[in-house]
């Protein structure tokens, strides 16, 4: 049976009761913070699964925006949301329910909690009975795809997305895959490294040189943290130090390989562990350019010539880095889509190993040979089910 508001309102006293002031509870930095997690998980996530196999909630489409909200939401309509889930959901209620308490912040900070448990018991209950809300933005509500917040209003108990500004939300912008450079009209001598540090350069060195190039990033402003948040912000992570610098900078999964081929007419790199090729190992960010623009950025850091050259040439005899040439003429293909780079088509933190060379997608390439392809992972992924699709109806691929 649907829980009514009396229902409702009896869980919460129980939840409020178990929850006092004082009580500490691993990922929450506030008291609302438990009181959010607790509605979320004993109320909200069996209400919606209910309503959900009744079909009085529906899916939620935030048009590819790829906001955590819309995932929570049609997970708990179907009953599998995730322990991470959390107060995605429970924020939304709760934040609209408290949102007339006198000098909110101030009680919060203070565990000062009458008059928020006041205003659950009062406006809770009817809220998750469908009452009606105010517009409404969160953690939660932060796209993906572009890093700006997007709002959700609510009708009764079914979502909607709309912009901040209350017009219609509309679909992110396309962004592009890879980065072609000009034609070299001399040999180039390509470098890429995963790491400033093996066993034949000893920390002190190694350190120095991570410096310099952090230093490098810094001197630009291409190290902004929140450029992390959202896919046009990991892509400009790669594409700023690129234009800026001269040297691409790929963030991967944590622990993943790049595999490199080299021969006469060039280099390509390759995501992921491939057989027969060379590895690069270390902690999931690869750098690759020109190795005079490496040897430019460890002078500035503090390196002699002589000792820059001597750095770039030990580390490329290691599974940190790799040198190879690209005869004049060469093109320069670099891939920026991030969820390609982060391999967001394997499961959990898979790694990419023991892969067939006509498996591995490259994601740089240097030389006088075709440029191999580069798309999106989300183009990727709508051929494959464009072909899935095509192969049920029996149509030629």
């Amino acid at each position: 049976m649907t829980p009514n508001a009396a229902d409702i309102e009896e869980k919460l006293l129980q939840i409020l009761k178990d929850n006092r002031p004082g009580k500490e509870v691993r990922g929450c930095n506030t008291h609302l913070d438990i009181y959010e997690r607790a509605v979320q998980k004993e109320i909200i996530e069996p209400l919606f699964k209910d309503l959900g196999e009744q079909g009085r909630i529906q899916d939620i489409d935030d048009l590819g925006h790829d906001t955590e909200f819309k995932l929570v939401w049609n997970r708990a309509l179907r009953g599998q949301c995730e322990d991470w889930d959390c107060r995605t959901l429970a924020n939304l209620f709760i934040t609209n329910a408290v949102r007339d308490v006198p000098d909110f912040f101030r009680v919060v900070f203070k565990d000062d909690y009458d008059a928020i448990d006041a205003a659950i018991l009062k406006n809770l209950p009817d809220l998750l009975s469908g009452g009606g809300m105010g517009p409404y933005t969160g953690w939660g509500l932060k796209s993906w795809m572009t890093g700006a917040h997007v709002d959700i209003k609510m009708d009764g108990l079914q979502a909607s997305f709309c912009a901040r500004d209350g017009s219609t939300l509309e679909p992110p912008p396309r962004y592009i895959a890879y980065k072609d450079s000009d034609p070299s009209q001399e040999p180039v001598e390509v470098y890429g490294l995963m790491s400033f540090h093996c066993e034949e350069i000893d920390y002190d060195t190694s350190i120095k040189a991570w410096q310099a190039w952090s230093n490098a990033l810094r001197s630009k402003e291409l190290n902004r943290r929140d450029q992390y948040d959202s896919v046009v912000g990991r892509m400009l992570m790669n594409l700023l130090p690129l234009n800026e610098i001269g040297i691409s900078q790929m963030v991967l999964r944590q622990d993943e390989s790049v595999s490199v081929e080299a021969g006469p007419d060039g280099v390509i790199a390759y995501r992921g562990e491939v057989r027969g090729l060379k590895r690069l190992v270390d902690e999931g960010q690869f750098l690759c350019g020109p190795r005079a623009r490496f040897a430019e950025i460890l002078e500035t850091g503090g390196f002699s010539k002589a000792g820059a050259g001597a750095f770039l040439d030990t580390l490329a005899q290691s599974s940190s880095a790799f040198c190879a040439l690209a005869p004049a003429g060469s093109n320069f293909r670099y891939m920026l889509d991030p969820e390609t780079l982060m391999a967001f088509e394997e499961d959990g933190d898979d790694m990419l190993y023991d892969l067939d060379k006509a498996d591995a997608l490259p994601i740089m390439a240097a030389g006088t040979f075709e440029m191999p392809e580069m798309i999106t992972h989300r183009d990727r992924e709508a051929r494959k089910l464009a072909a899935n699709l095509s192969s049920e109806l029996g149509e030629p691929t």
